[in-house]
């Protein structure tokens, strides 16, 4: 008796398990009602506003991102302390956001981000190379050396990212290196799946 006891329990467990696959598998929910007029949600971005909304702290080069990515190429102000190698507060660069839905947003619209200068043949490979790669959306490529604020772009790209050289490639928030590395993760066929950013 105590066997088959036994047996449905695992039965059941494994019916459990398989019904809780499907769902989250197979189910495309609808979004929630104070999500669905933000453009450029995916369930990546979605994930990401999620662990934001449980008390995650949103990266300070989204701060970066969001100036560099916006319409009418904003700058950052002259008032703002890059130099003393603390975080800014997110709000010097925006503080009309909600970081949330910003942090999804380019996410969704700008995965790859490269920081390149225009006379730099470094950058000018590392922009051919990802180019061949046709990605979906393309990069955003910015062109710190043709900003008025370009030393302070390159002074908070040290801090945030660890490199103070160009290119820099951002995939999803993070620094995935210059020509050098890209063309060394592209001989050995690993750049493709670098580029596909997906939120954790």
């Amino acid at each position: 008796m105590d066997g088959t006891n036994f047996r449905r329990r695992r039965l059941r467990l494994a019916f459990l398990v398989v019904v809780v696959l499907i769902v989250v598998c197979g189910v495309r929910w609808p979004l929630p009602s104070y999500l669905k007029d933000v453009d450029g949600l995916s369930r990546a971005s979605i994930a990401q506003i999620a662990k934001l909304r449980a008390g995650g702290k949103v990266d300070e080069i989204y701060g970066l991102l969001h100036l560099v990515t916006a319409p009418g190429r904003p700058q950052l102000s002259p008032s703002a302390d890059v130099n003393s190698g603390k975080p800014i507060p997110l709000a010097l660069y925006d503080n009309s956001v909600d970081w949330t839905t910003v942090v999804a947003s380019i996410n969704e619209r700008f995965p790859v981000v490269v920081f390149s200068k225009t006379h730099c043949p470094y950058s000018q490979r590392a922009k051919a190379l990802l180019d061949s790669y046709e990605l979906k959306p393309a990069p955003a490529v910015i062109e710190v050396d043709l900003r008025d604020d370009s030393h302070m772009i390159k002074v908070l790209l040290t801090r945030l990212t660890g490199r103070s050289t160009f290119p820099n490639v951002i995939v999803g928030g993070k620094s995935i290196g210059g020509y050098d590395e890209i063309n060394r993760m592209h001989e050995n066929d690993r750049l493709g799946s670098a580029l596909l950013y997906r939120a954790s």
